[in-house]
């Protein structure tokens, strides 16, 4: 706590992070969009904590491949054309075991695969999807313990918001492809009994 009965970093940092979380998730229910929430989140860990590496990998449930989904500031052709697979580095290895990675010098980590130069610490957060893991979230630094002291809480919740955001987004796209056959099979039903009443 800092002096005067003012608020500590910390507690300023999570009053920080609760507003725009709330913000994010106002946003989310008023406009469903994959991207929109992968930025808000991106965004948010880049100004709490000044991450610059901050990625989304995306998992393919029949294949066990993984790609890239977003990129935050850091610039999307180093991830260009790059595919892994469930179980290979720490981004396949917590998409296997479903649990956080932190990996403080991952220099001295056989597992350890750099999305980007000069990274050598990386810390790697499971996104549930309808309790599947379906995304992993990506942070690198380039110096080696930065993220020891990264509030694991905040960013497990922040995982948990990009989840439900995949979630209603899958759920109103598939409200939505339901609403369109419907109105096909109706569109189609009217042009068959146009042409019987015509015969």
């Amino acid at each position: 706590m800092t002096g005067g009965g003012g608020k500590s970093t910390g507690e300023q940092l999570s009053e920080l992070a609760l507003r725009r979380m709330a913000a994010l998730l106002e946003r989310l229910g008023e406009h469903p969009r994959i991207d929109d929430t992968c930025r808000g989140v991106v965004d948010l860990l880049e100004e709490l904590f000044g991450f610059h590496y901050v990625h989304i990998f995306e998992i393919e449930p029949a294949t066990g491949a993984i790609f890239p989904r977003w990129a935050g500031r850091s610039p999307r052709g180093e991830l260009r054309g790059w595919r892994g697979r469930v179980g290979e580095g720490v981004v396949g290895h917590v998409a296997e075991s479903g649990r956080l990675e932190l990996i403080s010098d991952a220099r001295r980590d056989p597992r350890f695969l750099p999305f980007l130069p000069g990274s050598c610490a990386e810390m790697a957060i499971p996104v549930r999807v309808a309790g599947r893991v379906r995304y992993v979230l990506n942070i690198e630094t380039r110096e080696p313990g930065a993220l020891d002291a990264v509030d694991r809480g905040l960013v497990e919740t922040l995982a948990g918001i990009l989840g439900a955001g995949f979630r209603l987004v899958e759920a109103v796209e598939r409200a939505e492809s339901l609403s369109r056959t419907h109105a096909e099979e109706r569109d189609a039903a009217r042009g068959e009994a146009a042409m019987l009443q015509r015969e």
